[in-house]
């Protein structure tokens, strides 16, 4: 089963894992039931730019997915890269 991602931002959530992925600290989330607007998104930039270390940082984006088996839409965390981020959150 594959799943896919329409692409529509309702949350985002940043989290430092650490070399081993032995330890993850979240440091940002943020997952709401309307769509993320341009303030929402500049914050969450902004948030990004201020941290002092930006290595070991992964990105997930919280929105509506879709099966291969049809089985309706759903809504969950898919992970998503850092220029993926940086183009959905840059002005």
């Amino acid at each position: 089963m594959s799943i896919y991602s329409n692409g529509t931002l309702y949350g985002i959530k940043i989290n430092r894992i650490s070399n081993d992925f032995d330890t993850c600290e979240t440091l940002l989330e943020i997952k709401q039931d309307t769509v993320m607007n341009e303030k929402e998104k500049r914050n969450v930039h902004l948030f990004y730019v201020a941290l002092e270390n930006k290595e070991d940082i992964h990105f997930q984006m919280y929105t509506e997915c879709s099966t291969t088996h049809g089985e309706g839409n759903f809504m969950t965390w898919f992970p998503i890269s850092k220029s993926q981020f940086l183009e959905s959150f840059q002005n």
